[in-house]
Protein backbone atom coordinates (compact mmCIF):
# COMPACT_ATOMS: atom_id res chain seq x y z
CA UNK A 1 0.00 0.00 0.00
CA UNK A 2 0.91 3.28 -1.08
CA UNK A 3 1.80 5.93 2.02
CA UNK A 4 0.77 9.31 0.33
CA UNK A 5 1.38 12.33 2.69
CA UNK A 6 -0.38 15.40 2.55
CA UNK A 7 1.33 18.66 1.18
CA UNK A 8 1.61 20.75 4.45
CA UNK A 9 3.82 17.72 5.54
CA UNK A 10 6.01 17.03 3.45
CA UNK A 11 9.32 19.28 4.14
CA UNK A 12 10.20 21.80 1.86
CA UNK A 13 12.76 23.93 1.68
CA UNK A 14 11.07 27.54 0.90
CA UNK A 15 13.88 29.17 -0.51
CA UNK A 16 14.63 26.84 -3.17
CA UNK A 17 10.72 27.00 -3.28
CA UNK A 18 10.21 30.79 -3.90
CA UNK A 19 13.61 30.81 -5.85
CA UNK A 20 11.54 27.97 -8.47
CA UNK A 21 8.82 30.62 -8.44
CA UNK A 22 10.82 32.62 -10.67
CA UNK A 23 11.66 33.06 -14.19
CA UNK A 24 15.06 33.42 -15.38
CA UNK A 25 15.15 37.17 -16.41
CA UNK A 26 14.05 38.01 -12.99
CA UNK A 27 17.02 36.15 -11.82
CA UNK A 28 18.81 37.96 -13.63
CA UNK A 29 17.48 41.27 -12.53
CA UNK A 30 17.58 40.39 -8.98
CA UNK A 31 21.24 39.79 -9.73
CA UNK A 32 21.99 42.61 -11.36
CA UNK A 33 20.17 45.21 -9.05
CA UNK A 34 21.90 43.41 -5.87
CA UNK A 35 25.53 44.37 -8.16
CA UNK A 36 24.22 48.19 -8.76
CA UNK A 37 23.19 48.46 -5.37
CA UNK A 38 26.22 47.29 -3.60
CA UNK A 39 28.24 49.72 -6.40
CA UNK A 40 26.39 52.60 -5.10
CA UNK A 41 28.98 53.12 -2.03
CA UNK A 42 32.16 52.62 -3.77
CA UNK A 43 30.73 55.32 -6.68
CA UNK A 44 30.22 57.43 -3.73
CA UNK A 45 33.77 56.76 -2.34
CA UNK A 46 34.97 57.78 -5.56
CA UNK A 47 33.35 60.86 -6.17
CA UNK A 48 34.86 62.05 -2.89
CA UNK A 49 38.07 61.88 -4.54
CA UNK A 50 36.49 63.87 -7.78
CA UNK A 51 36.44 60.80 -9.97
CA UNK A 52 34.09 61.12 -12.87
CA UNK A 53 31.52 58.76 -12.77
CA UNK A 54 28.31 58.19 -15.08
CA UNK A 55 25.43 56.93 -13.30
CA UNK A 56 21.66 57.10 -15.10
CA UNK A 57 18.34 55.30 -14.52
CA UNK A 58 15.15 55.90 -15.95
CA UNK A 59 17.07 59.03 -18.30
CA UNK A 60 18.22 60.40 -14.97
CA UNK A 61 22.22 60.85 -15.52
CA UNK A 62 24.26 62.10 -13.17
CA UNK A 63 28.47 62.66 -13.67
CA UNK A 64 29.01 63.86 -10.20
CA UNK A 65 27.67 62.56 -6.84
CA UNK A 66 25.56 63.91 -3.82
CA UNK A 67 23.48 65.88 -6.36
CA UNK A 68 19.50 65.37 -6.49
CA UNK A 69 19.85 63.15 -9.80
CA UNK A 70 22.50 61.00 -8.19
CA UNK A 71 20.32 60.92 -5.04
CA UNK A 72 17.54 59.28 -7.09
CA UNK A 73 19.70 56.54 -8.97
CA UNK A 74 21.53 55.31 -6.16
CA UNK A 75 18.35 55.51 -3.93
CA UNK A 76 16.42 53.66 -6.95
CA UNK A 77 19.33 51.37 -7.11
CA UNK A 78 19.86 50.72 -3.34
CA UNK A 79 16.35 49.90 -3.10
CA UNK A 80 16.40 47.51 -6.00
CA UNK A 81 19.06 45.88 -4.51
CA UNK A 82 17.33 44.96 -1.43
CA UNK A 83 14.35 43.87 -3.40
CA UNK A 84 16.62 41.45 -5.97
CA UNK A 85 18.04 39.65 -2.81
CA UNK A 86 14.59 39.34 -1.15
CA UNK A 87 13.25 38.22 -4.01
CA UNK A 88 16.22 35.62 -4.78
CA UNK A 89 16.67 34.33 -1.18
CA UNK A 90 12.55 34.00 -1.38
CA UNK A 91 12.14 36.45 1.80
CA UNK A 92 8.83 36.83 3.28
CA UNK A 93 8.85 40.01 2.70
CA UNK A 94 9.83 40.23 -0.73
CA UNK A 95 6.53 40.24 -3.16
CA UNK A 96 5.08 43.29 -1.27
CA UNK A 97 8.89 45.19 -1.13
CA UNK A 98 8.77 44.87 -5.64
CA UNK A 99 5.34 45.48 -5.98
CA UNK A 100 6.08 48.94 -3.58
CA UNK A 101 8.99 49.12 -5.85
CA UNK A 102 7.28 49.13 -8.91
CA UNK A 103 4.60 51.96 -7.81
CA UNK A 104 7.70 54.33 -6.80
CA UNK A 105 9.14 53.19 -10.08
CA UNK A 106 5.73 54.48 -11.69
CA UNK A 107 5.16 57.42 -9.52
CA UNK A 108 8.86 58.59 -10.27
CA UNK A 109 8.12 58.33 -14.08
CA UNK A 110 5.21 60.01 -14.32
CA UNK A 111 6.60 62.71 -12.61
CA UNK A 112 9.68 62.62 -14.99
CA UNK A 113 7.53 62.67 -17.68
CA UNK A 114 5.32 65.79 -16.11
CA UNK A 115 8.20 67.49 -14.49
CA UNK A 116 11.39 66.66 -16.26
CA UNK A 117 14.79 67.49 -14.05
CA UNK A 118 17.42 69.32 -16.10
CA UNK A 119 18.94 66.75 -18.29
CA UNK A 120 15.87 63.54 -17.63
CA UNK A 121 14.63 62.64 -20.94
CA UNK A 122 10.86 62.89 -20.89
CA UNK A 123 10.30 59.78 -22.93
CA UNK A 124 8.92 56.67 -21.90
CA UNK A 125 11.59 54.51 -22.00
CA UNK A 126 12.48 50.74 -21.93
CA UNK A 127 12.74 50.07 -18.22
CA UNK A 128 9.23 51.58 -17.54
CA UNK A 129 7.88 49.24 -19.75
CA UNK A 130 10.02 46.05 -18.02
CA UNK A 131 8.17 47.95 -14.18
CA UNK A 132 5.25 46.98 -15.95
CA UNK A 133 6.06 43.90 -16.76
CA UNK A 134 7.93 42.60 -13.41
CA UNK A 135 4.75 44.10 -11.57
CA UNK A 136 2.31 42.32 -13.20
CA UNK A 137 4.50 38.88 -12.88
CA UNK A 138 4.81 39.76 -8.88
CA UNK A 139 1.07 40.10 -8.86
CA UNK A 140 0.94 36.51 -10.07
CA UNK A 141 3.82 34.95 -7.88
CA UNK A 142 1.41 36.58 -4.93
CA UNK A 143 -1.11 33.74 -3.75
CA UNK A 144 2.12 31.05 -4.59
CA UNK A 145 4.47 32.79 -2.94
CA UNK A 146 3.33 31.84 0.79
CA UNK A 147 2.27 28.01 0.01
CA UNK A 148 4.83 25.65 1.28
CA UNK A 149 3.61 25.38 5.38
CA UNK A 150 5.87 22.99 6.17
CA UNK A 151 9.63 24.21 6.06
CA UNK A 152 13.58 23.25 6.01
CA UNK A 153 15.50 26.43 7.22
Amino acid sequence: MENVLDRNEVPVNIVSYRRSLLPWWVKLFCWLFMIFGAMVIPIAILGLFDFHVNIAFYGIESSTVFNLQWAIVSTLFVLSGIVGYGLFYGKDWAIWAGLLLCAMHVVLVASLIAFPLSNANSKIRLEFVLVIIFFIKLLKLKPIWYLPKNTNP
